[in-house]
């Protein structure tokens, strides 16, 4: 057969076998095909202290070292192109040392100090009086121009328990460092760059210097300013309860920065900038802002006259930053506290109270202003009088009247308390996370309503075209009301507590949907969620 007779011939046809070259293996090891670490980088160990780099090149620590003499610095850095890892180890020092951690030669360039500890002492200021004298001190001192450390950079880095300072650098960069508990200031870094620093419990000043750049950082509980910035930039920082030694001193002390996205606790000095603007002090009252920028209150102020108006606003594009503090009157003021001019625009108020009189509550309330703040468009000024008003962080209580109004603009983390007639009239504009307890009349009414809450108040809780996520509890009148537009995921129980037909939702065209409420509503609402009798 064909088949038979083709296998046949395959098999009895002879291979060709093409060499593939001796099979002995050569003589010796195989030699490496990669290059070792320390041909890509050559390290120097450092495993003792003193030690000096007086060369180029890349050392670090095997282990934890502490240096046991009481003078000199444990490591001295005489070199240009150097790089320092400590590797995760601590140099420590539980002697009273006359010298440095890490000490830098003025006019080096390429000089990298990362991933370790400095602990000076086991103490905690102000009882810090052991440890090295400084952690980490890189300065172009003694006349060397600007840029002597160029390229200089310190980043993974935690300083603390230091008799002086923690961690000193000039002319260089310096990101995810901790400064803690050293004597005097946490991190001194004039002419540099700080991003993603923490300063804490320092005796002096937590993070400062001269034209200095500061990112995402945080200072708090230091004994002097909490950030320094005598001119540069300071930007998305939090810098609070600092200035706690005697003395002058400011969560943010920025005389000549711009600063951008930051949140101070007590004040900063004069002349600052906020997102670029020129900073006006408003020292003194009564104050009228008349020109475009940026003011702010330098100290707790009271209005001692019986009429007019504490700060009144009569210029469009203005920031008035209380800086935390308060502005109050005990006085039967025929006044308000706050007053925008109508048809103005890009308004700002934040940060701080407005106090009418705190010795009485409601319905006692027979002193301080006749409102706290008033922007509304009133006198036939049309709608968007108020554009871009944004109202935020702030608390206004004890006024004879209104707390808080707030016509077409944005009203955000609010508190008002204790007025005698409307906590917060808010008509056309949106209102969030905001607080009415214990006044008079109304407590909330706004266009949007969003996440607020409204107690004990005489009038109605919370009243807007839409309402969500928001509670309503023991008010005189409906506890939230909605007459059109939607009420969404709230909660109004034992309200209506004052004479009349009034209701814990009174929702009488509006849908209502995943709310809770107890003895009824209006006629016509429109129920998709839960109803609690």
């Amino acid at each position: 057969m064909k088949s038979s007779a083709i296998l046949l011939a395959l098999v009895l046809t002879p291979f060709v076998v093409f060499a593939q070259g001796p099979l002995v293996p050569p003589a010796g090891p195989p030699a490496p095909s990669m290059k070792t670490l320390d041909q890509i980088e050559a390290r120097t160990p450092i495993d003792s202290l003193p030690y000096t780099i007086s060369t180029p090149g890349s050392y670090y620590f095997t282990k934890n070292l502490q240096f046991t003499a009481t003078s000199g610095d444990a490591i001295s850095i005489t070199s240009p192109n150097v790089t320092l890892d400590f590797n995760g180890f601590t140099l420590s020092s539980t002697a009273t040392v006359a010298g440095r951690g890490v000490f830098v030669t003025g006019g080096l360039n390429n000089i990298a100090i990362r991933n370790g500890n400095i602990a000076g002492s086991s103490t905690v200021y102000p009882t810090t009086i052991a440890g090295f004298e400084n952690g980490i001190y890189a300065n172009a001192s003694q006349g060397i121009p600007f840029g002597a450390f160029r390229n200089l950079s310190v980043e993974n880095m935690q300083v603390s328990g230091c008799r002086t300072w923690g961690i000193v650098a000039y002319y260089g960069r310096l990101s995810n460092c901790t400064v803690a508990a050293n004597g005097t200031d946490g991190l001194i870094a004039s002419e540099g760059v700080v991003t993603a620093c923490l300063a804490k419990y320092n005796g002096g000043n937590g993070i400062s210097g001269a034209a200095i750049t500061v990112v995402n950082s945080v200072a708090s509980a230091n004994g002097r300013d909490g950030i320094g910035a005598t001119s540069g930039s300071v930007t998305a920082c939090i810098t609070q309860g600092n200035n706690t030694s005697a003395g002058s001193y400011y969560d943010l002390n920025a005389a000549n920065a711009v600063i951008a996205s930051t949140k101070y606790g007590t004040g900063n000095v004069t002349g600052s900038s906020i997102d670029g603007e020129r900073r006006a002090a408003i020292d003194s009252l009564p104050y009228t802002i008349s020109s475009p920028g940026s003011y702010y209150l330098t100290q707790n102020l009271q209005f001692t006259a019986t009429s007019g108006d504490a700060i009144s606003i009569t210029s469009p594009n203005v920031t008035l930053d209380l800086g935390g503090f308060t502005l109050s009157s005990t006085a039967a003021v025929t006044g308000r506290g706050i007053f925008v001019t109508g048809g103005l625009n890009n308004i700002v108020i934040r940060n701080g109270n407005v106090a009418g009189n705190s010795s009485t509550v409601f319905p006692a309330v027979t002193a301080g202003f006749e409102n706290g703040i008033y922007a509304n468009a009133a006198g036939g000024t049309p709608f968007g009088a108020f554009r871009n008003l944004t109202v935020e962080n702030m608390q206004v209580s004890g006024c004879r009247t209104w707390g808080i109004i707030a016509y077409y603009g944005i009203v955000n983390n609010c508190t008002v308390a204790s007025n005698g007639t409307d906590g917060l009239i808010a008509s056309d504009s949106i209102v969030t996370g905001s607080i009415a307890k214990y006044n008079g009349g109304n407590g909330i009414s706004g266009g949007t309503v969003n996440g607020c809450i409204a107690i004990s108040n005489g009038g109605i809780g919370i009243s807007g075209a839409t309402v969500t996520s928001s509670t309503a509890t023991s008010n005189g009148q409906d506890g939230i009301r909605a007459t059109s537009g939607s009420v969404t995921s709230c909660t109004a129980t034992s309200n209506h507590t004052a004479a009349g037909t009034y209701y814990d939702l009174n929702a009488t065209d509006a849908v209502v949907a995943f709310t809770k409420y107890g003895t009824g509503n209006t006629t016509g609402s429109t129920l998709t969620g839960n109803k609690t009798p």
